[in-house]
C-alpha cells in the first residue's frame, strides 16, 4: 500500500489500514522511523 503526500504535507491513511486498526476521525497516531527507512505507525491511546 502507498499514500501520496499532498501539497499541505498531508497523507491519507489507506482504507485497508484504517479498517484493520479500527481508526476513526480524531484518533491520534505516532510515527517512528528506523535506519532502514521503514515507517511504522501505532494507534495512540490517551
Amino acid at each position: 500500500m502507498e499514500a501520496t503526500l499532498s501539497s499541505k504535507n498531508q497523507a491519507a491513511t489507506p482504507k485497508q489500514v484504517r479498517d484493520y486498526l479500527h481508526l476513526k476521525p480524531g484518533d491520534r497516531l505516532k510515527f517512528s522511523c528506523s535506519r532502514t527507512v521503514w515507517l511504522c505507525c501505532y494507534q495512540s491511546f490517551p
